[in-house]
């Protein structure tokens, strides 16, 4: 048994050597949460060309039933956009997004790393933007 002079230094011992964990997770940790709780968002997919598009020394011939649109499904806080008929360079290298959050706009930035052909193609891609709350958002590119 310990006496109670033991007793209250041991405790003394326990709560002044805990401050400083207590402190480092409530100020680091909590501050890496936050962060993580900001929504973010990535390219998940991209497919090959779909439609090849010839330049033809007059404009571009652009099929007519390949619209160009944006599809959308929101769950548990992740928005899940599909740009169909986006149109890149035959050779575009690796295709990339910026995607980014800021008063309700919901901004896509695409690049393409090269425009190695004389052609363009239709492609498919895929976005999703993580920690979204729910409400009423534009999209901009």
């Amino acid at each position: 048994m310990h006496s109670k002079g033991e007793e209250n230094q041991m405790r003394r011992i326990l709560v002044v050597g805990s401050t400083p964990l207590i402190f480092f997770c409530l100020v680091f940790v909590g501050s890496c949460m936050r962060h993580d709780h900001e929504p973010q968002g990535r390219l998940t997919h991209q497919s090959g060309c779909k439609v090849f598009i010839m330049n033809s020394g007059w404009g571009a011939i652009w099929p007519m039933d390949e619209d160009e649109c944006l599809h959308y499904r929101f769950s548990e806080n992740t928005l899940y956009l599909s740009q169909q008929n986006a149109a890149f360079n035959c050779c575009p290298g690796k295709i990339a997004a910026t995607i980014t959050v800021k008063d309700n706009v919901i901004s896509i930035r695409e690049t393409e790393q090269e425009s190695g052909c004389k052609c363009l193609c239709l492609y498919d891609l895929e976005f999703e933007v993580v920690h979204l709350e729910p409400g009423t958002y534009r999209t901009s590119e």
